[in-house]
C-alpha cells in the first residue's frame, strides 16, 4: 500500500506545508478562543436583539398604524417571519436527529449521523468526507441565521406589541426556539471547524485529545447525576407551578385583560430573585454575592421592560411582585431541605 504524501490525514505535515489562506487562518485563531467567541457572539444576538426591540417600540409609542419602518418589518407573521419560523423548525428536527452526540435513532444513519462519524475520527481516525462536513457546516450555518433571524423578528414584534405574539407563553415558546437553534447551530459549527482542520488542532496528540473528550463527557455525565440530584421536586414543585398559575388567575379575573398582564409578568420580577437568593444563600457557591446582583439586576430590568412594553398600573406590577416574591420563597424554603448533602470522605 502507497501512501500519498499530500494525505493530510496520514501526513499531518502535509496539512502545515499546505498554503493557508485568510480564512483558515481566521478559524485557526477562532477555535482555541471559542469561549472568547462565544461571549462576542452573544453580545452581538443581545444588541440586534435590543436595537430590534427598540426599534419596533418607538413605532408602537407613535402610534404607527402600518407594521414597516422601511427597513424592519415589525409584524410576526408575515412572509420573513413564517419563513425563519419553519426553517428553524426544520434545522432544529434535523440537529436532533443528526447531530446529538450518542446512537442515531436507526441503524442504518450511522454513516452520515454526525455525532457518530465525530467519535469515530476521534477515537478511530476514521476520515470524514468533504462533502458530508460541508453539508453540517452549511446546516450550522443556516440553522445559526435562521435563529437569529427568528430572535430579531420576535424583539422587533414584542416592542411593536403585535397581537399575536404578546401572549407570554408565544413569545417564551419562539423565544426558546430561537435559542435552541442558535446554540446547537453554533456547536455545529465549531464541531466542524475542528474536523476540518483536525490534524493542525490536535497535531500528533490524538490520544491526548481523545482522552481530554472523554473526561469532558464523564464531567457531563456527573453534571445531570448532580442535577438530577438537585432537581426540583415534590411540595416545591407544586407551590412554585401552582402559585405562578393561580396568580395567573387572580390577575386575569381581578383586573383587566392589560394590567392582570402586566401583573403575572412582573410576577417573576419578585418570584425569582427570592427563590434563587436564597438558594445562592444556602449553597454559597463561587462569587455567590455577584450571582445575586446580578439576578437582582435583571428583575428590575425584567420589571422595566414589562412597564414600557406592555403597561398596567403602577399598584397591579406591585401586586404582581409581591405575589412573586411569596411564592419564591416558599417555594424555595420547602426546596431546601431536600438538598442531600454530599458524603463526607473519611
Amino acid at each position: 500500500m502507497t501512501m500519498n504524501p499530500k494525505d493530510s490525514s496520514l501526513n499531518p505535515q502535509a496539512a502545515v506545508a499546505e498554503p493557508v489562506g485568510p480564512m483558515r487562518k481566521l478559524i485557526r485563531w477562532a477555535v482555541p478562543r471559542w469561549g472568547a467567541v462565544t461571549f462576542l457572539l452573544v453580545g452581538l444576538v443581545v444588541g440586534a436583539c435590543g436595537a430590534a426591540w427598540w426599534l419596533g417600540l418607538q413605532q408602537g409609542l407613535r402610534g404607527a398604524s402600518t407594521a414597516s419602518t422601511g427597513l424592519v418589518t415589525l409584524r410576526f407573521y408575515d412572509a420573513t417571519g413564517r419563513v425563519c419560523l419553519a426553517g428553524a423548525g426544520v434545522c432544529l428536527v434535523f440537529l436532533v436527529l443528526f447531530c446529538i452526540k450518542g446512537q442515531p435513532f436507526f441503524p442504518g444513519w450511522h454513516p452520515f449521523h454526525f455525532g457518530v462519524r465525530q467519535r469515530q475520527r476521534i477515537f478511530e481516525g476514521r476520515p470524514i468526507g468533504s462533502g458530508l462536513l460541508r453539508a453540517y457546516g452549511a446546516l450550522g450555518l443556516t440553522g445559526f441565521a435562521l435563529g437569529l433571524g427568528l430572535a430579531l423578528k420576535l424583539a422587533a414584534a414584542i416592542g411593536w406589541r403585535d397581537p399575536a405574539v404578546t401572549p407570554s407563553a408565544t413569545a417564551v415558546e419562539l423565544g426558546l426556539l430561537s435559542l435552541a437553534v442558535l446554540f446547537m447551530s453554533g456547536r455545529l459549527v465549531r464541531d466542524v471547524l475542528v474536523l476540518r482542520d483536525f490534524d493542525y488542532f490536535v497535531g500528533g496528540k490524538p490520544r491526548e485529545y481523545a482522552a481530554a473528550l472523554l473526561a469532558e463527557e464523564q464531567q457531563e455525565s456527573e453534571a445531570e447525576r448532580e442535577y438530577d440530584r438537585k432537581s426540583l421536586r415534590g411540595w416545591a414543585f407544586i407551590v412554585l407551578v401552582g402559585g405562578f398559575g393561580g396568580g395567573l388567575l387572580l390577575a386575569a379575573r381581578l383586573f383587566s385583560e392589560q394590567d392582570g398582564f402586566a401583573a403575572s409578568q412582573a410576577s417573576i420580577s419578585g418570584m425569582v430573585p427570592c427563590a434563587a437568593g436564597l438558594y445562592l444563600c444556602k449553597t454559597q457557591p463561587h462569587r455567590w454575592r455577584l450571582w445575586l446582583a446580578m439576578l437582582i439586576l435583571a428583575a428590575i430590568g425584567f420589571l422595566i421592560f414589562t412597564r414600557l412594553t406592555w403597561g398596567g398600573s403602577p399598584l397591579c406590577l406591585l401586586l404582581g411582585v409581591l405575589w412573586g416574591a411569596v411564592v419564591g420563597t416558599t417555594s424555595a424554603r420547602l426546596y431546601l431541605p431536600q438538598l442531600n448533602p454530599k458524603p463526607r470522605h473519611s
